[in-house]
């Protein structure tokens, strides 16, 4: 606490300050000379209401006692450090996130310092929003994240954590897919990288939900899905994770092979042609592909079996397609015939 105030009119020696109650660390103090108009008391209680006695002083006589109340701040509070700091990057892109610390706080301070280059800043106005993303930095970057909670202008403890960028030749390579009626079989070739500790596999169909995989040994060069639907498309993507952030994704789609149809009957049978019907199978499809072919031409045998007349007398299906090409060839000349006649009489 400061006390100030004006010197009087005649001789003063020096003057005399005493404060109350006494819990300053001098609650009485004495000025080196009378013009010294100010004294400070220090070591006082926070939020605390003193009563504070000026007086002055001439050789060995003091005058009477001018007396002022006054009452110290409240005390500064220091917003508790955040906690579960974690550091992602991505290519060009760091997001830093954490847990909002106990007691009242009114935001956050957040610098980034990339090796080698100035510090950025971002203020975070409101105190529920615990997460902070820098963009456009270079792949690879070396990068430290401070986080400051603040209360007013009162900056909490800061903590720092440390990450990098994601490498620009740290994704996966080579990946492709094959699928079954249910499945989706991913392969890739793994990526160079020290820190890597794993793959995330995504799946997902167009505009539905993503399903995440996350596979744990870095080693692992597939992924099988399962339990899809048959002839459905899926988009799939895989990023490489590391120890402080996750490659950018690779993605490819696949469709699933669709189920066979089932219970496939020949409904009806004419002289040049046949009727087939199915039971539509399970899961997506768009059509249908029908191909046919004749397994092999019956064989006719001219007489009764057994017989002189029957026996080598076999004809041969292109002997059978020759005659009834020939029989077909005379029923159009007859009609042919019976035309004219009806014009002649006409």
């Amino acid at each position: 606490m400061k006390v100030s105030w004006e010197k009087p009119e005649g001789d003063v020696t020096c003057f005399k300050v005493k404060i109350h109650p006494s819990d300053a660390k001098k609650p009485t103090v004495k000025t080196k000379d009378g013009e010294t108009t100010k004294v400070q008391f220090t070591g006082l209680t926070p939020g605390k209401e003193y009563k504070i006695e000026v007086t002055s002083i001439s050789g060995k006589k003091e005058s009477e006692k001018v007396t002022v109340s006054e009452t110290t701040g409240a005390a500064e509070v220091v917003p508790a450090p955040v906690t579960d700091q974690a550091l992602k990057g991505k290519v060009n892109s760091l997001t830093a996130t954490w847990t909002k610390p106990s007691g009242d706080i009114t935001g956050y301070l957040v610098v980034l310092t990339p090796l080698g280059k100035d510090p950025q800043e971002m203020k975070i106005d409101n105190p529920d929003e615990t997460s902070a993303e820098f963009i456009n930095l270079d792949a690879g970057q070396e990068c430290t994240v401070d986080i400051i909670p603040l209360a007013g202008e009162t900056k909490g403890e800061k903590v720092t954590i440390k990450g990098r960028t994601a490498s620009q030749t740290s994704q996966v390579y080579n990946l492709s897919a094959t699928s079954t009626n249910s499945t989706i079989q991913l392969t890739w070739e793994k990526p160079t990288g020290e820190d890597l500790i794993g793959y995330l596999v995504s799946y997902s169909v167009p505009g539905g939900a993503v399903t995440d995989i996350k596979i744990n040994e870095p080693d692992t060069t597939e992924a099988n899905i399962q339990y899809l639907v048959a002839g459905r498309e899926y988009c799939c993507e895989i990023s490489a994770l590391y120890e402080n952030h996750s490659s950018r994704k690779l993605i490819l789609t696949q469709r699933t092979k669709p189920q066979l149809p089932t219970n496939i009957q020949v409904s009806s049978i004419k002289t040049e042609s046949l009727t087939l019907k199915w039971e539509r199978p399970t899961g997506d499809l768009s059509g249908y592909l029908v191909g046919y072919k004749p397994v092999s031409v019956p064989t006719v045998t001219k007489g009764e079996r057994g017989t002189e007349e029957g026996k080598g007398a076999e004809e041969s299906g292109e002997d059978i397609d020759a005659k009834e090409e020939e029989k077909e060839t005379r029923r159009r000349r007859r009609r042919r015939r019976r035309r004219r006649r009806r014009r002649r009489r006409k």
